[in-house]
C-alpha cells in the first residue's frame, strides 16, 4: 500500500487521494457536491474509522468545526486534478461525473489499480457521511 504521506507529485501523495476519494464518491455513489465543512468534517471521521490509511494527518477541532492544515493544501492541489470550488460562496466542492472518471482512470495509471479499489471502501463510509444539500422551494416574495 502507498504512503498517504507521500511527497507532494509522487504517486499516492494526499492531494491525489482527495481527489480519488472525492472522485469515487461522485461515481459509485452519486456525490455531487460536499459542503467545505461537511468535507472536513467526514474525512476526519474516515481517518479515525481508517487511521492507517491517514497516518500523518493531523486534524483540529474546535467546537463542530474540523479543519487540518494538510488536508486543506491536499484539497487546494487536488484543483489542479479537475475537482471544483466554483459557486457563488466558495463553499462547495464538485466534480461533475466525466472528470471524476478521468481522475480515476489516471489515478489508476499512475498510481496502480491498487491505490484506488484501496480507497473504494473508504469512499463508501466518506459518502455515507455526506447529506445532500438542502433545496430551496417557495418563493423569495
Amino acid at each position: 500500500m502507498y504512503s498517504w504521506s507521500a511527497p507532494l507529485g509522487h504517486p499516492g501523495d494526499l492531494d491525489e487521494l482527495v481527489a480519488v476519494l472525492v472522485s469515487l464518491a461522485r461515481t459509485k455513489y452519486g456525490v455531487e457536491r460536499i459542503s467545505l465543512v461537511q468535507f472536513f468534517d467526514a474525512v476526519e471521521r474516515v481517518a479515525r474509522e481508517y487511521p492507517d490509511l491517514f497516518e500523518g494527518v493531523d486534524f483540529q477541532r474546535s467546537g463542530d468545526a474540523v479543519s487540518s492544515r494538510a488536508l486543506g493544501n491536499a484539497l487546494q492541489g487536488s484543483l489542479n486534478f479537475g475537482l471544483e470550488i466554483c459557486n457563488p460562496s466558495f463553499q462547495y466542492v464538485t466534480v461533475n461525473q466525466g472528470e471524476s472518471e478521468k481522475i480515476i482512470s489516471w489515478s489508476e495509471k499512475r498510481s496502480g489499480e491498487r491505490f484506488v479499489l484501496a480507497l473504494e471502501r473508504v469512499a463508501e463510509s466518506f459518502a455515507r457521511l455526506i447529506e445532500p444539500p438542502k433545496t430551496v422551494t417557495g418563493s423569495l416574495g
